[in-house]
């Protein structure tokens, strides 16, 4: 039985869908990764970026759970509201006015 970060509520869960979240993580990412249903992907880390303007800006994302060499260029429009967005732009902040504020 496992209690939902998300929601007052314990699941009765079979040992095979449980997933290792290596190293440390806020709890705010932790709630991230729950808050996502099956068949979506986690945004462990994005490593790089392409594109001189906001029209074609690409990030180069790593897949919690896969190896780089599944690593995807994803165009900001499916990063932009992520937690790795956001400590990738601490890292680049000459970005941040190409990158809309997350609601």
């Amino acid at each position: 039985m496992i209690s939902s970060l998300n929601e007052e509520k314990t699941y009765n869960v079979h040992l095979r869908r449980l997933v290792e979240v290596k190293g440390s993580h806020s709890l705010a990412k932790l709630k991230e990764m729950a808050s996502l249903s099956d068949g979506e992907y986690f945004i462990e880390a994005i490593v790089d970026h392409r594109g001189e303007d906001k029209a074609d800006l690409e990030f180069l994302v790593h897949w919690m759970g896969y190896e780089d060499s599944e690593n995807t260029w994803e165009p900001l429009s499916e990063v932009q509201d992520s937690i790795a967005m956001e400590d990738y732009l601490e890292e680049f902040p000459e970005l941040k006015p190409m990158v809309p504020e997350s609601e």
